[in-house]
């Protein structure tokens, strides 16, 4: 079995939490219409990714059901 290192785990603890400290303070520096569009392309984003997924669920299943049928 091998021995932790000093540092496993301990980068991405570190790394997550300065991420989660300073995620939101760009926004608060903005002014309001590039707040506005910042938040416009974040739900632009969101969508995009629920349609990425939504077309890989539907391409996973037919392709499940195309083997099914050989």
């Amino acid at each position: 079995m091998r021995k932790p290192g000093a540092y496993d785990g301990a980068a991405l603890a570190l790394s997550t939490r300065l991420a989660a400290r300073t995620r939101w303070r760009h926004v608060q520096d903005m002014s309001g219409k590039d707040k506005q569009r910042e938040e416009r392309l974040a739900a632009a984003l969101r969508q995009n990714l629920r349609r990425r997924k939504a077309q890989d669920r539907a391409k996973s299943a037919s392709a499940a059901e195309a083997k099914q049928t050989d």
